[in-house]
């Protein structure tokens, strides 16, 4: 949704894989990945408290 208008539409493999609109790519595109063997992205659990992020 984009505004409250419904901007994509498709199974979830195919909005994840192959979106067609330009804010969906924008969402994809600012998510997050860490690779399992690189723990410079890892959360510091010791000092999380609810609220804190």
């Amino acid at each position: 949704m984009y505004k409250g208008k419904i901007v994509e539409e498709g199974s979830v493999k195919e909005v994840l894989t192959q979106p067609q609109d330009p804010y969906t790519k924008l969402l994809l595109s600012s998510v997050l990945t860490v690779e399992a063997n690189d723990c410079s992205l890892c959360c510091n659990y010791n000092n999380f408290r609810p609220g804190n992020f």
